[in-house]
């Protein structure tokens, strides 16, 4: 018997589509963290490399302003890792704690020490949510912006990313090289 291209392209559809909602049940079982699975070692690298750039700069630099308007290397950098408190308390469905406030000195030595505290809020944030807990929806900025806590994480993660694109221009200004950016943990970015 041979079967069509158009009956196995059917098939093909109806099997994936069964293994997207088998998927799907999986993720919404309680207790079970696929989504920590997954997006745990996007965030880590995320870390690594934002903590590679923030080394880079001298410390004698962090005060360092492209142009008057602009944030100081070391107030993007607390402006990064304020984020990150923020939005890792509303995934917990908890307000920010003390230390989520960037620091008003913004040297090297204590803003790197605070992008830490801050990554680390994050994944033990992102390591104690269920399945259940990424699909609720939690407000920001005063009820302006609402999304689920899986859209949240995905938020911060891409905010963390732009405003650290902002940080690289700053090191090529000073005549730093920037380190090279990795792809989610697996080495030098394919691109």
């Amino acid at each position: 018997m041979s079967i069509t291209r158009r009956d196995w392209m059917k098939t093909a559809a109806a099997a994936l589509a069964a293994l997207g909602l088998g998927r799907l049940a999986l993720q919404a079982g309680e207790g079970e963290n696929k989504f920590a699975a997954d997006f745990g070692p996007d965030w880590q690298a995320q870390k690594e490399y934002t903590l590679e750039v923030a080394e880079a700069m001298p410390a004698e630099k962090y005060d360092f302003k492209p142009a008057e308007g602009m944030r100081g290397f070391g107030q993007l950098l607390g402006h990064i890792g304020g984020s990150i408190y923020f939005f890792s308390a509303g995934a917990r469905g908890v307000p920010p704690p003390a230390e989520a406030r960037p620091p008003q000195e913004a040297t090297k030595e204590v803003m790197v020490a605070y992008l830490k505290g801050a990554f680390d809020y994050a994944a033990e944030s992102i390591a104690g949510l269920t399945a259940a807990r990424t699909q609720e929806t939690v407000s920001l900025f005063g009820g302006r912006v609402s999304m689920p806590v899986w859209k949240l994480c995905h938020f911060m993660r891409d905010h963390t990313t732009h405003h650290r694109g902002y940080a690289l221009p700053y090191l090529r200004m000073n005549a730093i090289e920037p380190p090279r950016y990795r792809f989610a943990g697996t080495g030098p970015s394919p691109v």
